[in-house]
């Protein structure tokens, strides 16, 4: 009897660890199964990120996909908090773990869950967006890397097919890592677009889009005492005056001109992203009612016919992604930057919406419904403002298109100055400089803060030159 127990000990001394490859020895199974004194930080910074994510709970729940998504980004969240708080607790309070304990939970797992919590921690605080967007293709990349070291401690046998298998998750470990590389660049690169519709454009709104008025207006609120001590300035228009694509509003066109114009002007600016001239004269008949402008300046853009268009029927739709895409688009950065990038920006914006504002201004009926809509705003602005109110519109081309859009913005200064207004037709002005100059990028053709610097100057010199008869900046030119 005494020999079959010192055999049994005999070979549990032989047996060895999977992972060290050396003798284990018997007293060493009533030890705290050893973890590094290093990762102690580790399991801090896990804890820490676990709350974060917690934090973020309520911004999923916000976020406008549907009651599956959110259901799924919840679910998400939760899964990475347990991972985060088990794994954080694991490893700091490493000394109060015992063996036996660890023994039940598989050692080797308990280590491959610390090692992937790790590597999320050591990514730094982006955890945050990967609760609310990027967070699949990560805990995927993490579920392969257990799989691995799951393998190479537990599948010891060579094989074709372990090779095989070994190959296989480490090709997909590499593809989800440089996936979820591309995707936090995609999402920490904000960046505007034409129309507002891509992920990172409605980002960029988010994030830039302010400060707002409580009219709704991107521009700070203006007091009306303040106002009726100084010679009011209305700056109305969508986004062109607005400055969709310009971070800052102290780089946009009004307050250039308002910084030239110096402190006895006051400049108000009534823009929003879509208005037209009909939503454009509402806004000047009711924005602070007590304060009369001394100028009211119109930035025009081709758009501005829109409502006009619709009642003969023409509308322009965004063009949206498959129905079977739409599902990536609305959750990965990266795919609605190459989507918006690679087909929608450069097909459907600089082709298809070019000749759409074309078809607009030669349908005869939808050009007489728009003149008289022109006709309402600047009687609007002769009743809200001063006796000696100045009007002046600043129209914009199509700044990727100019030479095809300049007979259009010479017909709309042409109708303007017939209705005794002055007129600052930028398309002769901007003719043959190129595109790249002009816009805020590749993928928004709104004005970029030099082109709005450059109109905020010829504002101010305008308004203060002495009134002179209507004129358009083009025969100026000549």
């Amino acid at each position: 009897m005494k020999k079959k127990k010192r055999n049994n000990s005999a070979k549990k001394a032989q047996e060895t660890s999977p992972i060290t490859d050396t003798p284990v020895q018997e007293n060493e199974e009533k030890k705290d199964f050893p973890i590094p004194p290093g990762f102690r930080w580790v399991g801090l910074l896990l804890i820490a990120d676990a709350f974060i994510f917690d934090a973020n709970r309520l911004g999923a729940l916000l976020a406008p996909d549907g009651v599956i998504s959110i259901v799924w980004k919840r679910g998400l969240i939760g899964i990475a908090q347990a991972v985060l708080l088990i794994a954080g607790a694991c490893l700091l309070f490493q000394s109060n773990i015992p063996g036996e304990l660890l023994k039940l939970m598989k050692k080797q797992l308990l280590v491959i869950l610390g090692v992937s919590a790790g590597v999320i921690a050591l990514l730094g605080w982006g955890l945050t967006y990967f609760a609310l967007c990027g967070m699949l293709p990560f805990l995927l990349l993490l579920l392969l890397f257990d799989a691995f070291l799951i393998g190479r401690y537990h599948w010891t046998t060579p094989s074709g097919i372990r090779k095989c298998a070994k190959h296989a998750v480490a090709f997909c470990a590499s593809a989800l890592l440089c996936l979820t590389l591309l995707e936090t660049y995609a999402y920490l690169h904000v960046e505007s677009d034409g129309f507002g519709v891509s992920l990172r454009g409605q980002k960029w709104m988010n994030t830039y889009w302010n400060p707002l008025t409580p009219e709704g207006f991107r521009d700070i609120t203006h007091s009306p005492e303040v106002l009726q001590n100084k010679k009011a300035v209305f700056v109305v228009g969508d986004s062109f005056a607005g400055g969709h694509g310009i971070n800052d509003i102290r780089d946009r066109f009004a307050e250039k001109m308002q910084q030239q114009l110096g402190d006895t002007y006051e400049t108000c600016v009534l823009a929003k992203c879509g208005l037209d001239t009909r939503d454009e004269t509402q806004a000047v008949k009711s924005y602070l009612p007590e304060v009369k402008p001394q100028t009211v300046i119109l930035g025009y853009f081709l758009n501005d016919i829109d409502k006009a268009a619709a009642e003969t029927g023409h509308f322009y739709g965004v063009k949206q992604a498959p129905e079977w895409l739409r599902p990536v688009l609305s959750n990965s950065y990266f795919a609605d930057m190459l989507w918006y990038r690679l087909f929608h920006s450069l097909v459907v914006v600089q082709s298809s919406y070019l000749e759409f504002l074309k078809e607009l201004y030669a349908d005869h009926a939808a050009w007489k419904i728009h003149q008289s809509d022109l006709h309402d705003f600047v009687q609007a602005c002769k009743q809200r403002g001063t006796e000696d109110v100045r009007i002046i519109a600043v129209i914009f081309p199509m700044l990727n298109a100019i030479e095809q859009t300049a007979p259009i913005t010479a017909t709309v200064a042409e109708t303007l100055q017939n209705e005794g207004i002055e007129t600052i037709d930028l398309a002769p002005v901007l003719k043959g400089r190129p595109a790249s100059e002009l816009v805020v990028s590749p993928y928004d053709a709104h004005p970029s803060k030099e082109l709005h610097a450059e109109v905020g100057k010829m504002l101010a010199e305008r308004i203060q030159q002495p009134v002179k008869p209507a004129i358009n900046e083009s025969e100026e030119t000549k």
